[in-house]
């Protein structure tokens, strides 16, 4: 049906597992990318062009290519206008599955790249959608007849009836709807977006525990105060962009993500607005979360896959500014053509069920509205020209890999 649960899963041997993933490793990657690099280099045309000769001989991608050479973020983004080429600099490591089947690095225990991300974003951007959005909201008919269970349910009770009360407020909110835009809905970047959004709303409910230390939940930070809706939202958080004169190297910094806070009240209708006001524990939740967001993205993967989708869409960004200028040789034409080359399909998220968590003294929380926004226009436009780098200084070398090779290090800015 379309309903989005969390699953807490518990690990097996950890020994069976280094065995397991060092068979993978064996089994899966060539001997270059089994090293960790401090900073790898890949050619997005050629990655495409390998794309490209494994379809027109029907094999299957290779696990390096899907993965994308193991790389674990964006450091650099260079601009190559004498080939028409784009290349992505960042650590990469050897990866494997975990003992749930997730692909992550061997030593950070983060997930790599992933090349469908890269598709989906390429696509989106080119096409002029550079609003990419995921949001969980409840129905407004739900609202609505959540108001006039409040209004008839004011009086004074004890703290067993207010819990049945709560989890009664929970069920009228009933199914959230899960919305989105810019990517397709049946895609692994959406996928991974509502998870993420989803994984941060349960900590803020108390529902999830979190292993960085200094990130409560929010309902451990509220006060006996009137109700009302939180929502919280991931918004892009980068530096200004470092580059040079000609505006062909760029160096990325920044956490990638951070959160932010509105309370909303709802009318009779269920209409929503923003309150006047937002309660100090919302913004302070929000403010604790960002200040330790890097840590959590070290410590769970669907934070670290949202540090990736957000590098990725500042890629795709940077990407299709240079299209008509510096890239234009190059057409990208099996990345952008969906006939040619389709992507893996998921379930589509499409509803979460409401949750209420509560304490004494009046505290309690309902719901999970909020979601992820994606727009690296703004982004891109904010740059700091200090760099003397150029393209040439990241080329490959003559015995590199056809779509990677390792940088030198005395090269970099």
């Amino acid at each position: 049906e379309g309903i989005i649960e969390t699953r807490v899963l518990r690990s097996g041997s950890s020994a069976l597992l280094k065995r397991q993933q060092e068979q993978y490793v064996h089994d899966n990657l060539p001997e270059d990318l089994v090293i960790e690099s401090p900073e790898r280099v890949l050619s997005l045309r050629s990655v495409e062009a390998s794309l490209k000769e494994h379809l027109d001989r029907g094999k299957a991608l290779p696990e390096s290519l899907v993965y994308l050479g193991g790389l674990q973020r964006v450091d650099k983004v260079v601009i190559d206008p004498d080939h028409s080429d784009l290349l992505i600099v960042g650590p990469a490591e050897p990866f494997a599955p975990d003992s749930h089947g997730r692909i992550l690095g061997i030593k950070s225990g983060r997930p790599p790249l992933f090349l469908d991300d890269l598709i989906v974003v390429l696509r989106s951007v080119m096409s002029g959608r550079n609003l990419i959005t995921c949001s969980i909201d409840p129905t407004e008919e739900n609202l609505a007849n959540l108001q006039r269970y409040l209004q008839t349910n004011t009086s004074p009770a004890t703290t067993s009836v207010a819990r049945q009360r709560y989890q009664t407020m929970a069920k009228i909110l009933g199914r959230q709807v899960v919305t989105l835009t810019g990517v397709p809905e049946n895609s692994h970047f959406a996928v991974a977006l509502v998870e993420a959004d989803l994984r941060m709303k349960r900590i803020a409910l108390g529902k999830e525990m979190t292993p960085v230390r200094g990130i409560r939940s929010q309902l451990s930070l509220l006060t006996a105060q009137g109700n009302s809706l939180q929502r919280w939202w991931f918004v892009p958080s980068y530096e200004p962009l470092e580059t040079n004169s000609a505006g062909t190297v760029f160096v990325i910094r920044g956490q990638r993500a951070q959160l932010v806070a509105q309370e909303e009240l709802s009318d009779s209708s269920g209409i929503r607005r923003e309150s006047p006001q937002t309660r100090s524990s919302t913004e302070q939740f929000a403010r604790l979360f960002s200040e330790r967001f890097a840590e959590l993205a070290d410590a769970s993967p669907p934070f670290a896959e949202l540090q990736n989708l957000y590098d990725l869409s500042l890629v795709a960004s940077l990407a299709a500014e240079a299209r008509d200028n510096r890239l234009r040789n190059w057409p990208m034409d099996t990345f952008l053509n969906e006939e040619r080359l389709s992507l893996a399909t998921y379930p589509v998220p499409k509803y979460v069920r409401s949750e209420a968590t509560s304490r004494k003294v009046g505290r309690v929380l309902l719901g999970l509205i909020g979601g992820v926004e994606m727009s690296l226009r703004p982004v891109i436009s904010e740059r700091n020209q200090n760099l003397n780098s150029t393209p040439e200084q990241y080329q490959r070398s003559e015995v590199s890999s056809d779509w990677f090779w390792e940088s030198d290090s005395r090269r970099r800015p």
